[in-house]
């Protein structure tokens, strides 16, 4: 699926263009049922403008750790296996062995891979981005790592150590040399160190709650002041999912929570409330949509059910997804719509309502019945067309989708893009 920009290229359009972000699909990784051998790592697409949903993968390992949305690439960790997938396509690219798979992050031409059990050394692989080639092993951090966050060019990794570590570390990776800088003792109130986020000049660490515990722990590191700060609650915690501004959303007894950054408050400790831990009912995964400020997530009892959901930022429930079971990795494919201004702009378009179900109209100050138009995908496929046109034009033969539409006269060409949704 080709980028709008480059289904201009392939129409031979220039234009000057601002670009706006868009949901394109989820992704949601499987790890089936624990307890059975055969069940194994399924990945599959749910589209949100349509609620159209395939399952177009299955990697033969027993779970899965994360997954990594590049650009259209699709990178899953699965236990001993690293698979990257073409996202246009859904065809499989690559596949490498690479056991003790952790966390993934890309930036600049490297796919950094974060490694746990059962490796005991090694514990930061560096990849060539889009190839897969091992570059680099980061041979002296110390222990078993977590999540990755960069900030300027240095790439902070959690370090948590193994099942029986007492206390967290923070290593600081120097990326265009690839050497560790430094290795950071943050104690044992970092104990669980998971996920990092970058927050102004601060690398923001959730802890994950050990077993046993009923305490959490944020850890902030000021890269500026090389100073250390722990925040503890009297809540469990689990992953962090994401900050949106100032606001912090994780995992807190079970739900979803949220934290002011600003003065480190718990905002609210159930915002999504726990789906069913009593019952042995967990979320396995939720991300954050930025987009619409929602959450998707996921919820399984790891041996006999999955099923997604979609929370609004009140944490209500919106709309439901499917699931396999032990679905613990879900990604966002955002795209990149274009508003394109034409290199040409003798004439003026505009259309309404965008988004738009089975009609829209055009208004423009050229005569329209001297334009012809055509209807592309965003990958480039022309799916309408019309020689003549009038000031409506009917699009409920075409599915779901983005979409960009271009008028043409002998003079020149207009492209804008469109958003067609379902009744």
């Amino acid at each position: 699926m080709l980028a709008l920009t480059a289904a201009f290229v392939l129409l031979g359009i220039r234009t000057s263009a601002q670009q706006s972000k868009v949901l394109h699909q989820i992704l949601i990784a499987s790890g089936g049922a624990f307890s059975d051998p055969n069940d194994f790592v399924t990945v599959s697409s749910f589209f949100p403008l349509t609620s159209e949903q395939t399952t177009f993968a299955t990697i033969y390992t027993q779970a899965v750790q994360d997954v990594l949305i590049d650009s259209t690439f699709l990178f899953v960790a699965a236990t001993d296996s690293l698979v990257m997938f073409d996202l246009n396509t859904y065809e499989r690219i690559d596949a490498i062995a690479l056991p003790g798979l952790s966390q993934l992050y890309a930036a600049g031409d490297f796919l950094f891979v974060s490694i746990q059990y059962p490796e005991t050394s090694g514990f930061l692989k560096v990849l060539k981005r889009y190839s897969l080639n091992l570059l680099e092993e980061i041979q002296a951090i110390s222990d078993e790592a977590s999540g990755m966050a960069a900030h300027d060019d240095r790439l902070y990794i959690a370090v948590p150590g193994g099942w029986m570590s007492t206390k967290g570390k923070l290593a600081v990776v120097e990326m265009n040399s690839l050497s560790l800088i430094e290795e950071i003792d943050l104690g044992d109130q970092s104990v669980g160190i998971h996920n990092l986020f970058v927050h102004g000049d601060m690398i923001v660490a959730v802890c994950r709650t050990p077993w046993g515990s009923n305490t959490g722990t944020l850890t902030v590191y000021d890269i500026n002041e090389k100073s250390i700060e722990h925040i503890m609650y009297n809540h469990v915690f689990g992953k962090g999912i994401a900050i949106d501004e100032d606001t912090l959303y994780l995992i807190v007894d079970d739900g979803v929570g949220a934290i002011d950054l600003s003065d480190f408050s718990m905002i609210n400790n159930s915002l999504i409330a726990d789906p069913g831990s009593e019952s042995f009912i967990y979320f396995a995964d939720v991300v954050y949509n930025d987009l619409n400020n929602d959450f998707y997530a996921t919820t399984t009892d790891y041996f006999s059910f999955g099923q997604g959901h979609i929370f609004n930022q009140s944490g209500n429930e919106t709309g439901l997804f499917s699931a396999g079971i032990s679905p613990e990795a879900i990604g966002l494919d955002y795209r990149y719509l274009t508003e394109v201004k034409p290199e040409h702009s003798e004439g003026k378009f505009q259309i309404s309502p965008n988004p738009a179900i089975n009609h829209i109209n055009i208004v423009s100050d050229a005569v329209l019945a001297e334009c012809t138009f055509q209807v592309f995908t965003i990958h480039g496929k022309l799916v309408l067309e019309q020689i003549k046109m009038n000031s409506t034009v009917d699009i409920s033969s075409i599915p779901a989708g983005y979409y960009v539409l271009v008028f043409r006269t002998k003079d020149f060409d207009h492209v804008l893009p469109f958003v067609k949704v379902t009744q």
